[in-house]
């Protein structure tokens, strides 16, 4: 996997109850499955420090999220457009 660049895609976090959902919407979102993103999303929190999703509990990453990444595999043909 290696990072794509910018995509500029937006997500209202406020509306999601789980990383699972979560990794849903983005699954929608890239036209991949749900599985696939589970441990290909980072995020920066408010300290700058980059953490894996589901490294703290949701309730926390609701409150110190600023910028999700979302690594993808250089082969897809679906992932990071």
């Amino acid at each position: 996997f290696t990072e794509s660049e910018n995509v500029g895609r937006t997500l209202d976090l406020s509306v999601l109850r789980s990383y699972e959902e979560l990794h849903g919407k983005l699954a929608n979102m890239f036209g991949v499955e749900s599985s696939d993103m589970l441990s290909n999303v980072f995020y920066h929190d408010a300290a700058a420090s980059v953490k894996h999703t589901g490294d703290e509990p949701f309730s926390e990453f609701l409150k110190t999220a600023r910028r999700l990444t979302v690594l993808t595999d250089s082969g897809s043909d679906n992932m990071g457009r």
